[in-house]
């Protein structure tokens, strides 16, 4: 999984009282967001075995913007997410 970074950490939007991280499947799908929006922010990857396991120590609190455009994203809980992502890694196995 791809996501953005910057100084502070995990770079994220709060909209309607949820945070949001956004995710990538793929470093340039992510650097193309960061070259429209900011130069602040830089891409970092994480294991997806990892990444589901942040996940499910998240509190409800966290919502995930997936492969976010500039005009445009999926927006699915953290509990959807994983769920999707272990049914799409079955599949593969």
């Amino acid at each position: 999984m791809w996501l953005l970074e910057s100084n502070d950490g995990c770079t994220t939007f709060d909209i309607d009282d949820k945070v949001h991280i956004m995710v990538w499947p793929k470093k340039e799908f992510c650097e193309r967001f960061i070259s429209q929006i900011s130069e602040n922010e830089r891409a970092f990857s994480m294991e997806i075995h990892e990444f589901i396991e942040e996940c499910e120590s998240m509190d409800g609190s966290y919502s995930f913007m997936v492969f976010p455009t500039d005009k445009d994203s999926y927006i699915v809980s953290k509990d959807q997410l994983i769920e999707d992502i272990i049914a799409h890694l079955e599949e593969l196995e």
